[in-house]
């Protein structure tokens, strides 16, 4: 099959290329004019589904990936540039679209529309700007600003905020975990200017998130996540970091890939569930696929390092003299046995550590600005 890479967020880009396995390139020069596209997000799962694209000039455009022709133009409301948009998740033939942009608001809109239309919501309550935005199922969304705050939205409600999760820095990127339908996760990833990324539970309000995870040296700028709650990060210190959110003590990622351009690591999204698309400045689009062949002979070790036995199959007769199942002798003395190792390790460490990267060791704040063209203007050296 062919391979859309329209597909993926281009944060920065001032063009829209399209390209395909075996087919003919489609390029679409300054598709926003001399103003920085700030994202690019699919339609539906297929091709014919379309793109839409929004850009720091205010505007929304609808895409058509075989053609690369403009189908739709939005021009919204926001009083600045747009930061970014997703697609509100659904089967329904009417897409409805929600953008987020410097003024602090987010913007939903119904695409079809005549043009000029107004939005059908306006969600006021960032005092900052609004740099990202995510769909958490067909009525629920976050935005994340400039505020140091991650907003919860219910389309639904005539107030529409839910819940505040207040940050301690600047809130650059936001995804849900894994699943759908009834096994969706309530956990919200939140990626920071620090280079942290935190984890929060979206059913109740609490002042701390659940977890917090180091490791990057530059601030979050995208997310993606994979099946098995594995978390993909992409930050402006050129790396791509992998994180096990399923493990309490996956407080460090699992694996870590650099790019080999200069520049920021801008975007990364799963095209399959084994494949993760990253691109950037500097950075050329790259697929990055986990190699099985490599992978299969370190088996046997991850399940020695996570203590899982070996498992013999049960004849009658057999019948061992620790006794049967989870409550035996044998279990539970190994249970205590590594409890106790667990607490002389906790008494002997003397505090909790932050990580590879700690905040408190960097001589001076990192610069960032408190917009999202400032910040763009920042990453991509444009002046």
């Amino acid at each position: 099959g062919s391979l859309a890479l329209g597909v993926a967020p281009a944060h920065g880009l001032q063009g829209l290329r399209i390209a395909g396995v075996g087919e003919g390139l489609v390029a679409v020069r300054a598709a926003h004019g001399n103003q920085l596209m700030s994202a690019i997000k699919p339609l539906g799962a297929r091709a014919e589904d379309g793109l839409v694209s929004a850009g720091l000039d205010g505007l929304l455009r609808i895409w058509d990936p075989h053609s690369g022709q403009e189908t739709l133009q939005i021009i919204t409301e926001h009083a600045r540039g747009i930061n970014d948009v997703a697609v509100c998740p659904g089967d329904g033939k009417s897409k409805q679209v929600l953008s987020c942009g410097d003024d602090g608001n987010a913007l939903l809109y119904q695409l079809g529309e005549n043009l000029g239309s107004r939005p059908l919501r306006i969600l006021q309550g960032h005092t900052a700007a609004a740099y990202c935005v995510s769909w958490l199922s067909s009525s629920t969304c976050v935005t994340g600003g400039f505020d140091r705050k991650v907003l919860l939205w219910d389309s639904r409600s005539p107030r529409a905020l839910v819940q505040t999760m207040q940050l301690r820095q600047h809130a650059y990127a936001v995804a849900r975990l894994g699943g759908t339908g009834a096994d969706a996760s309530t956990t919200l990833a939140v990626g920071l200017a620090d280079g942290t990324l935190s984890l929060w539970d979206t059913r109740r309000i609490s002042k701390e998130p659940l977890r917090e995870m180091r490791g990057h040296a530059g601030s979050v700028e995208c997310l993606a996540t994979l099946p098995g709650d594995i978390l993909a990060s992409a930050s402006s210190d050129g790396s791509l970091r992998l994180w096990d959110c399923a493990r309490r003590s996956g407080e460090t990622s699992a694996w870590t890939w650099t790019s080999p351009g200069p520049g920021p690591l801008t975007s990364v999204v799963p095209l399959f569930e084994d494949t993760l698309l990253v691109g950037g400045a500097g950075a050329r689009p790259t697929l990055l696929s986990l190699d099985y062949s490599i992978a299969v002979p370190h088996v046997p070790e991850v399940l020695d390092r996570m203590q899982i036995p070996s498992l013999q199959p049960w004849r009658r007769g057999m019948n061992p003299s620790e006794g049967f199942g989870r409550h035996s002798a044998m279990v539970s003395q190994r249970r205590l046995q590594r409890s106790r190792t667990r607490d002389e390790g906790a008494s002997s460490c003397g505090g909790t550590s932050k990580g590879a990267f700690d905040r408190t060791s960097k001589g001076r704040p990192m610069p960032q600005g408190a917009t999202g063209i400032a910040h763009r203007t920042f990453l991509f050296g444009r002046r």
